[in-house]
């Protein structure tokens, strides 16, 4: 899940460019970094037109401190577990150790061993590279976790239903619940209904643009708090 959002205004870039002038002269200047790449990304999406006019711009506020995160994409229609890092996460520390000096040769031979394993995983397959190419950090280790089927996961309509994987997933969860969803630009009609039953049903939900695979950076980024859309 996203880290808490700096308090700077990271929409206008020229604001994001002196933040980031700041933090990188500190011992955790690269973690900070690392955790907002994608958010900072994200608020630059959202500005464009065709997503102000599908899902409308997000008023955003903090979370609450106790609040319980929970990750989903919405693609095709249909709704799915977002990336579960436990079957990767101790080979991710190793791959994209924000703190190691890079050693590009080390990194390829890690890439080929991980490509490697048969990772087991019901709605991902997952791909390493030494350079994810991602928009904000293109030079960084990453993985790339690709959606395995067109099909998979919950409609609208099964979501809702008692007994869904969807409510069992959040059942487990004490207190505020805040799902976090990656809409895919083939859902913004599904995803707008599902945002009014959501709210309805008394969650907060957090949200980002996407279109294409998600791409994990270091599992720092995953943190349990952010902000929601109010």
């Amino acid at each position: 899940m996203p880290r808490k959002n700096s308090t700077c205004d990271l929409a206008s870039e020229g604001s994001f460019e002196s933040y980031l002038s700041t933090v990188t002269k500190n011992g955790l200047g690269m973690l900070v970094v690392l955790a907002m790449a994608s958010t900072f990304s994200s608020q630059l999406t959202l500005g464009e037109a065709k997503f102000r006019r599908d899902l409308g711009s997000p008023i955003m506020q903090e979370a609450p401190e106790e609040s319980e995160w929970v990750g989903f994409e919405c693609r095709n229609g249909r709704f799915f577990p977002r990336t579960n890092l436990e079957v990767i996460i101790p080979d991710m520390r190793q791959f994209a150790d924000p703190f190691r000096p890079a050693d590009e040769k080390e990194l390829e031979r890690l890439a080929r061993e991980f490509n490697a394993k048969d990772y087991k995983h019901e709605f991902y397959t997952f791909e390493w590279k030494v350079r994810a190419g991602h928009p904000f950090l293109p030079d960084k280790p990453g993985v790339f976790c690709r959606p395995r089927r067109d099909d998979q996961g919950e409609t609208l309509a099964e979501v809702q239903r008692p007994d869904s994987a969807f409510r069992q997933r959040l059942k487990p969860l004490k207190g505020k619940v805040v799902v976090f969803v990656r809409v895919w630009s083939d859902s913004f009609e599904v995803f707008r209904q599902f945002r009014d039953w959501l709210r309805a049903e008394g969650h907060d939900i957090s949200w980002q643009p996407a279109d294409g695979p998600d791409v994990l950076l270091h599992p720092f980024y995953y943190g349990g708090s952010g902000s929601v859309d109010k």
